[in-house]
């Protein structure tokens, strides 16, 4: 029975639930070591990827899962450029913990005033998410198989 966006992250919060120790773990050594402000979505957006990619998405839906977290990013960014303040976007955005560190990444991107300069800021965090996602799930196509 094919799986719909919405099932697939109803279940991937349920993975990064379980996996929270080990995360909150991972981004202490992270900060520690004096990692960029961008490792923290990294590691999330990693840890969301492999939880699909070995348990819940074949390779076909690969990327329909990564373009749905491109278009999330590009959303909270669109609201950043546009001066949305920090506690609006984590109360619209912030249900689930990779949702709310992407959140805080696009804070660590300056508010543009050029137009040029907003849009320019959203099309890179977008793609930034959309490579971490496909190139964390390429990692495990060999599970698929």
């Amino acid at each position: 029975m094919p799986r719909n966006i919405e099932e697939i992250n109803n279940d991937l919060d349920k993975a990064l639930q379980k996996l929270r120790s080990v995360l909150y773990k991972t981004l202490l050594l992270a900060v520690a070591a004096g990692l960029v402000a961008g490792l923290a979505l990294g590691m999330l957006l990693t840890t969301a990827a492999r939880s699909q990619a070995e348990e819940l998405v074949p390779p076909q839906k690969a990327i329909t899962l990564c373009a749905t977290q491109h278009d999330l990013a590009a959303d909270i960014m669109t609201e950043r450029q546009a001066g949305r303040e920090f506690i609006w976007l984590m109360h619209e955005y912030g249900q689930t913990e990779w949702k709310r560190a992407m959140v805080k990444d696009a804070f660590s991107v300056p508010h543009y005033l050029s137009a040029a300069s907003q849009h320019q800021a959203v099309r890179s965090f977008a793609e930034e998410v959309f490579f971490i996602c496909v190139e964390t799930i390429s990692d495990y196509e060999h599970n698929w198989e």
